[in-house]
């Protein structure tokens, strides 16, 4: 019914919004690591100092990544799941255009070899911006209890 599909969709959203937080927490833990480490994480890889230093400089950029890559992943992964990919799409497009201009914009001022970072981080912060305004709308396809009014007593599915 009607009724048990809304109530599913509920649990579902509930579900998402953990795996979120539980997402957002390790790429937070991750990139917590890549900055403490920094300074022996590119001695592992190479003995080359000037090597080890260019690694070092990056590890803090790519360590402001890591929290924004893994929520992203996780709420397209969502409407993936709910076989919403116009979500999805649009995401990536608003992505790619937000990369472009991060490499124009880098570019224009020179800022070197940050340039792959910045856009990095430019790239997956608009896709998790639209992909996140999606989910929390009244249009989402994982809808709210505010947009799918059911009994508490309808919560408790099995199946």
């Amino acid at each position: 019914t009607a009724t048990r599909k809304a109530a599913k969709l509920v649990l579902a959203r509930g579900i998402a919004i953990r795996v979120m937080f539980i997402s957002t927490l390790l790429g937070t833990s991750g990139a917590l690591v890549l900055v403490l480490a920094r300074d022996v994480i590119p001695s592992l890889m190479t003995s080359n100092p000037a090597v080890q230093a260019l690694a070092a400089s990056q590890l803090p950029f790519l360590a402001l990544i890591m929290p924004v890559t893994a929520l992203c992943d996780v709420v397209e992964s969502c409407f993936i799941a709910a076989k919403d990919y116009g979500v999805v799409l649009r995401a990536m497009v608003f992505g790619a255009v937000a990369l472009t201009l991060a490499i124009g914009a880098c570019t224009l001022l020179k800022i070197g070899i940050r340039t792959q970072w910045l856009a990095i981080l430019a790239l997956y912060s608009a896709r998790l911006l639209l992909a996140l305004r999606r989910f929390n709308s009244a249009k989402s396809s994982i809808p709210r209890e505010a947009n799918h009014p059911i009994e508490p007593s309808t919560l408790r599915v099995s199946e």
